[in-house]
């Protein structure tokens, strides 16, 4: 197997000047999208989190070890929390159509080990008693 080239993370720094008027009002220039903090990832830095954390099943500090290790990146186990929560936040949308969808069928079939619905085990569609295994 080849060795994998070395990944270094792309840090780009925003300053946002900011001057008075002799008047007193102030003037700001914006940030440009995503870069609504101070310190914020960028989306290939959160989709990498997210992945490490939910999709490996790291825990967080693990997760923000892996970051530091892998690509030099020192981050807090409280920023891999605050970026999973916002993904999260952004599939209300999905959850509420996915639950619409497994609600509207007569039989909604998760995965081998059987779950009862009204006494039909979902996994082999056969009537059961809820107390008997499938």
């Amino acid at each position: 197997m080849p060795d994998l080239p070395p990944v270094r993370a792309e840090v780009t720094e925003h300053q946002l000047i900011e001057r008075e008027c002799g008047c007193g009002q102030r003037t700001r220039a914006d940030a440009p999208p995503g870069a609504d903090a101070p310190a914020c990832s960028g989306p290939r830095a959160a989709a990498v989190i997210i992945d490490l954390y939910i999709g490996q099943f790291l825990s967080k500090n693990r997760t923000a070890q892996a970051l530091a290790e892998l690509f030099g990146v020192p981050v807090s186990s409280g920023t891999v929390a605050a970026i999973t929560g916002r993904a999260a936040r952004k599939l209300d949308g999905f959850l509420t159509h996915a639950r619409g969808q497994i609600a509207g069928r007569e039989v909604a079939g998760f995965d081998e080990t059987g779950f009862r619905v009204t006494a039909v085990c979902t996994g082999c569609t056969a009537p059961a008693a809820a107390s008997t295994p499938c």
